[in-house]
């Protein structure tokens, strides 16, 4: 009686797609595109900036440089910001130059809301 094993395959058979570990590799058939975490995508540093701008409140800014920058948001781009200082010009800030923002507190002259 022959032997007959369903297992083998053909010369024309796929092989399962696997990884280093043997693993079978699925591909994502969601038809959804994967996940952005690119912060123009997101939106929420327009968010913040529009708060900022809504809130009235003082800005300061930190420079790369270790410079702090004192005012109001007037507007914003997607490369940089403006602000109005009370006892001077209105500064254009490029982005690239930002170490961080935070809002300052006007009862005390702790930063209120420290961001990266």
């Amino acid at each position: 009686m022959p032997y007959y094993n369903n297992n083998r395959r053909g010369p024309n058979a796929r092989r399962p797609n696997r990884d280093r570990h043997g693993r079978e590799q699925r591909p994502d058939r969601s038809g959804r595109p994967p996940i952005s975490s690119d912060p123009s995508a997101t939106g929420s540093e327009n968010l913040y900036y529009q708060k900022l701008r809504a809130s009235q409140a003082t800005v300061v800014i930190t420079l790369i440089q270790g410079e702090q920058l004192e005012g109001l948001l007037q507007w914003y781009d997607q490369s940089c910001l403006k602000i109005a200082q009370e006892n001077g010009p209105g500064l254009l800030i490029p982005k690239s130059n930002i170490k961080y923002i935070y809002t300052l507190d006007e009862t005390s002259e702790e930063p209120a809301e420290p961001t990266p």
